[in-house]
């Protein structure tokens, strides 16, 4: 047992890089539409997930562990004499991706890869007031529940990918996935559920570092 674990931790290849997801006529149809959460920092609104998305992991043989981090925030401070008024609206995005490796990736040869990820939006809302009456207060509350509602989700994909070396630290890429995106809309008593299913397709650049001399990992 000690030697397999010791054999797992030194083959271990740490990464990362940066995903190019470019913008498509889906996305400009998108916003015409008005199916953004027109508060900036949702899922479809380009902040939280931008086009050009840095990851990070590390490659164990054939297995890879990645993740990337996502972060939004609007804030809006407004003072009048002696009033203030606090708003803010944000979401943090985690997102976790497993990949399978099916060749030994060499320099100037491709290797394919199967891959599996989750994510979600975690939100974040607050407006507060120090002239605020209790009933407008509530009425804030209320809504900063809705935006949070609005701003939260969960999704996942599948798909596959190829990175060509070209050389032993660099490694350029390109991945298609297929997207499932699931999200929840408050109105008063009423809870709407909506997702989106679609594919996409990316770029990518992966610094590697490798012990192996020969090639990398």
């Amino acid at each position: 047992m000690l030697v397999w674990l010791t054999a797992t931790v030194f083959a271990t290849t740490p990464v990362a890089g940066l995903s190019f997801t470019p913008l498509s006529r889906g996305d400009l149809v998108w916003v015409d539409d008005g199916r953004t959460t027109g508060l900036s920092v949702g899922e479809f609104d380009g902040m939280v997930r931008p086009a050009l998305e840095p990851f990070a992991g590390v490659w164990f043989d054939h297995v890879g562990v990645f993740g990337t981090l996502g972060v939004a925030r609007a804030t809006a401070n407004t003072t009048t004499e002696e009033t203030w008024i606090e708003q803010h609206r944000g979401v943090v995005r985690p997102a976790l991706d497993l990949r399978l490796r099916l060749n030994e990736p060499m320099v100037q040869r491709p290797a394919a890869w199967l891959g599996l990820g989750m994510y979600g939006d975690i939100p974040s809302a607050r407006f507060t007031s120090n002239g605020f009456t209790a009933e407008e207060q509530q009425a804030a509350n209320e809504q900063a529940t809705f935006d949070r509602a609005r701003l939260g989700g969960v999704g996942g994909r599948v798909g596959a990918g190829v990175d060509l070396a070209l050389r032993e630290s660099l490694w350029i890429g390109a991945t298609t996935h297929l997207r499932l995106h699931r999200g929840t809309l408050l109105s008063g008593d009423t809870i709407s559920t909506s997702a989106w299913l679609g594919t996409e397709a990316a770029l990518t650049a992966t610094f590697v570092w490798s012990a192996k001399e020969n090639g990398p990992d």
